[in-house]
């Protein structure tokens, strides 16, 4: 009797360890599974959001010659520009920045609002679309108007 109650403490005792070490593996599991989500939704975001939010300014300045591409102080800067005011968004210091000015004043490029990280912007207009590469990743947007090339 002594023996059979040895083998059921030790086959209850094998099952919950069993049970316990399921479970932790399944935590790991998620643990990983979660954080390589984590880091794909954070690389997805310094991608995506600042396409998007370059595509939502162009669309809102989609006018004949209100959109243009400048150079100053070596920094490429997208134009925006309506009858009172010019916006430049252009990257300085790895931030995606944006200056709001009144037309006529002149651009002082360390004035401008950081809006987020953004390592690299590129920059090609043609006269029906423009084509911009940020961080690596291309968007072409097609205007409704022509551009100032």
């Amino acid at each position: 009797m002594n023996k059979m109650r040895n083998i059921y403490v030790f086959f209850s005792l094998s099952l919950l360890f069993l049970f316990a070490g399921c479970a932790l593996m399944l935590v790991y599991t998620q643990i990983e599974g979660y954080q390589n989500l984590r880091q794909e939704i954070e690389n997805d975001f310094e991608t995506y959001t600042p396409l998007s939010y370059l595509a939502n300014k162009i669309h809102s300045y989609d006018e004949t010659s209100a959109i243009s591409s400048i150079q100053i102080e070596g920094i490429s800067c997208l134009r925006l520009q309506d009858e009172q005011t010019d916006t430049l968004i252009y990257v300085q210091d790895g931030k995606l920045k944006e200056l709001y000015t009144i037309q006529g004043t002149d651009f002082d490029l360390e004035a401008g609002e950081e809006l987020m990280d953004c390592e690299h912007l590129e920059i090609h207009l043609e006269p029906h679309f423009i084509e911009l590469e940020v961080n690596d990743q291309k968007l072409q947007i097609r205007l409704h108007s022509e551009a100032s090339v």
